[in-house]
């Protein structure tokens, strides 16, 4: 029987990397990102999706399929499990252990899956957010705002998911620093392996960059770039913010994240709000400033606009 292990993180925060490294295990398969567990985990959910068929009429007769099920909603779950481990094994290499779904927005669903997969292995990779922030601009919005919106969510929720699905789960749980695999990642893939319950296999720093994870989702820059692990790339994210304005949206975006749940994940607000005041600033022209205030008001307002529609759809 397949084991799965589960990395929760958000979006850029080292998870392919992590993912590729455990790839190149002997024992370990895994495919891009797999996001099967989102709709299945979401039938048993009220709220929080919109769908043409309307979701809150399915849920409500999924509830009436479980109350009419021998066992009930533990017999649901069980049910749910084997076809889900089915789906792994699938997709499985053969000879493989374990199966790492490395899902981003998992962190949605985290309790769910806890339920579902009770002695799975939980992995929760945590990285600087400022440094998330900027690679998010980076990768997928060619250093500006203009497609903000579609990750607001990553950064607005996905910090708090993420602190207490582990708070929940950390004494069955692995957490890691990115920064912390960067800077050494024989001895974090030691930790990783003994957790999973595998020996360790030197061949995975070796054979990470060689391992191809079939697939659209992830991350369209590294996977195809990194065939070293450098730490060259930790202080670029200043970068994205050094002009007036970006270093006020730094700030604003700072002051939004709680400091016990930045302390969760093993980072310290006030030394996070040092690295920005720390940011030298460029010039930078009229047009460029006007150009990046009205994209980054535009992605605040689809994003308050598309949460606004969800729970409108979800009374319907």
């Amino acid at each position: 029987m397949i084991k799965p292990v589960f990395i929760f993180s958000l979006p850029r925060s080292g998870s392919t990397l992590l993912q590729r490294l455990l790839m190149a295990h002997s024992q370990v398969s895994s495919v891009a990102e797999p996001w099967i567990l989102l709709p299945l985990l979401y039938t048993l959910r009220p709220n929080g999706q919109s769908a043409e068929y309307s979701h809150r009429i399915s849920r409500r007769a999924v509830q009436d399929l479980i109350e009419n099920m021998r066992g009930g909603q533990e017999e649901y779950i069980r049910q749910l499990r084997q076809f889900v481990e089915g789906i792994y094994a699938s997709a499985a290499k053969d000879g493989a252990v374990f199966f790492v779904d490395k899902t981003p927005r998992y962190y949605f669903i985290i309790p769910e899956i806890a339920r579902l997969f009770p002695d799975a292995r939980f992995i929760f990779l945590f990285r600087n957010p400022l440094q998330v922030y900027a690679s998010l601009l980076s990768t997928w919005g060619k250093g500006g705002f203009r497609v903000l919106w579609g990750n607001h969510v990553d950064l607005k929720l996905g910090p708090k998911l993420l602190s207490a699905g582990y708070e929940n789960l950390k004494v069955n749980s692995l957490a890691l620093r990115y920064e912390d695999l960067i800077a050494d990642p024989d001895a974090t893939l030691k930790r990783v392996c003994e957790y999973i319950g595998t020996s360790y296999e030197p061949a995975m720093l070796e054979k990470f960059s060689q391992q191809n994870t079939n697939g659209r989702m992830g991350d369209p820059t590294g996977v195809h770039q990194y065939n070293v692990i450098e730490q060259g790339a930790q202080g670029k994210w200043k970068a994205l913010f050094a002009t007036e304005l970006r270093k006020k949206i730094a700030k604003k975006y700072l002051a939004s994240l709680p400091e016990d749940e930045l302390a969760i994940q093993g980072y310290d607000k006030a030394t996070l709000l040092q690295e920005i005041m720390g940011i030298e600033v460029r010039r930078e022209s009229i047009k460029s400033t006007l150009v990046d205030a009205y994209y980054y008001v535009r992605s605040e307002l689809i994003y308050a606009a598309s949460r606004l529609a969800l729970r409108f759809q979800e009374k319907l």
